[in-house]
């Protein structure tokens, strides 16, 4: 995957081109959660609900820069109204501090390796995902890219 050109590719887009883009891949995401959900224990092995990974993600994707812009807020509230009771900003930071960037990155990396090539597109998605939310404030900074580049090795 040529994840530095979807990068180009989505920074190009304005903020509600960015945001119509993200619920488009989100429902493809959790589909295909849904879908693995049913052959794998690995939901259960990490101890996540199918949700719970997709929510994961979020909060890595949003911490690369290390700060929760209004924009960032904004589309997380949009991805995950239905999923979660909205939290206040506050309560979004605090969610994000606790996350453990590495471990979201590891879990990812567990599902790809695991099930193979049948994920290709879904760890597409997974890093389409992530890119939304580090171009959403109109810039990718050198801690998102990080992320970015993690998740599609």
């Amino acid at each position: 995957m040529d994840y530095l050109k979807l990068v180009n590719e989505i920074k190009k887009l304005n903020k509600e081109q960015i945001k119509k883009r993200a619920k488009i891949v989100v429902v493809d995401i959790l589909n295909e959660f849904t879908k693995i959900y049913k052959t794998t224990d690995l939901f259960e092995k990490h101890n996540l609900m199918p949700w719970e990974l997709l929510l994961r993600l979020s909060y890595a994707s949003i911490a690369g820069d290390n700060k929760v812009n209004v924009n960032e807020y904004e589309l997380f509230v949009e991805i995950t109204e239905g999923l979660i009771d909205k939290p206040s900003p506050k309560q979004l930071v605090e969610e994000i501090k606790n996350c453990d960037l590495q471990k979201t990155i590891n879990i990812v990396d567990d599902f790809i390796d695991t099930l193979g090539k049948k994920m290709a597109q879904l760890k597409e998605n997974l890093v389409e995902y992530a890119i939304c939310f580090a171009a959403i404030d109109g810039t990718i900074d050198d801690g998102e890219l990080y992320l970015i580049k993690k998740l599609a090795q």
